[in-house]
This record gives C-alpha cells, sequence and structure tokens, in this order.
C-alpha cells in the first residue's frame, strides 16, 4: 500500500518526535527496511515503531533485518517455514490464513513467533529451525535477547512516541 507525501511527511515526523534519529540514521534506515518492511507488511507507521525502537537497545538493524526476514517468509510460507512453525505449535495453514484475510497483520505473527520460541527454549532444535527458516540468516545470528524481545515490540508508534 502506497501513502501519499502528506502521510509520509507526518509518519517522518512522527519518526523524529519518537526519538527514532537519535543515532541520526534514521531516514538512512527508512530507505534501507521500508520498501522491504512495506512489501511483507508492515505500515509505514509501524516501520517507523521498529526504526524509532533501534535507538532505544530493544533491538539493532540486524533486528530488523531479522523481522524483515520473518515478515517476507511468513508471507511466502514456504513448506520448510511450515514446518519450522508446526515444531514450536504453530498451525502455519492457520497462521497464512489469518495474514491473507486481515485477521493477524505482520508483528503480530512475529510476535507469536518469538512468544512460542520462548515456550519451547532458544536452545532447542525446534528453535533453531525456526531461527534459519522464519528468521533468517540474520535469525541464525541473533542473539537470544534480541529475539526476546521481539515478542514485546511496540508497533504503535503514538504508543512509542509517549514512550519518549
Amino acid at each position: 500500500m502506497h501513502i501519499s507525501a502528506e502521510e509520509a511527511l507526518d509518519v517522518i515526523n512522527d519518526g523524529f518526535a519518537a526519538g527514532a534519529d537519535l543515532s541520526g540514521n534514521m531516514l538512512d534506515n527508512l530507505e534501507k527496511y521500508a520498501p522491504a518492511l512495506r512489501d511483507a507488511g508492515f505500515t509505514a507507521s509501524q516501520t517507523m515503531a521498529l526504526i524509532a525502537q533501534t535507538r532505544s537497545g530493544i533491538f539493532s538493524e540486524q533486528g530488523l533485518e531479522a523481522i524483515r526476514q520473518a515478515g517476507a517468509r511468513l508471507r511466502d510460507m514456504s513448506s520448510s517455514t511450515r514446518d519450522a512453525l508446526r515444531g514450536i505449535g504453530i498451525d502455519a495453514d492457520e497462521m497464512a490464513r489469518k495474514l491473507a484475510t486481515k485477521q493477524m497483520d505482520m508483528a503480530d505473527a512475529i510476535k507469536l513467533v518469538a512468544t512460542k520460541l520462548k515456550e519451547v527454549g532458544y536452545n532447542s532444535q525446534e528453535a533453531g529451525a525456526v531461527m534459519s527458516n522464519v528468521f533468517g540468516k540474520s535469525g541464525k545470528f541473533a542473539s537470544e535477547e534480541m529475539i526476546r524481545g521481539l515478542d514485546e515490540i511496540e508497533t504503535n508508534l503514538d504508543i512509542v512516541k509517549e514512550k519518549t
């Protein structure tokens, strides 16, 4: 979904208000990740909320890349992704249906995966399959702390602004 120039400027201004540019790379991150996150199902406002949280230490640019990968892989739902999700107790067919019918957004899908990873344990074989087949290369090298934080990530930019 594309947004108007006015809407884009509002999101950028909200990003500044949320402190997303404290490290000086908000616009670079927006340029780098916004197209892929949009394709993965994130709105402009959700993308800015994620970028704002990279500066707060919740996760790094590696976290943005892991989210981007997860969004693309959950949207595509390959057989290896489906198998990995089943291994941690997620009905991949139901998730795919909910994503397609907009009963679940991508942020909620990623939070569900992160929550289930906590339940099965990060050092389990099932978790390893999810890290590789859902979060991709970034997931394989991601810290447990970063993945643990994904289920607590806030995608509502207004809430992120309130916390700054």
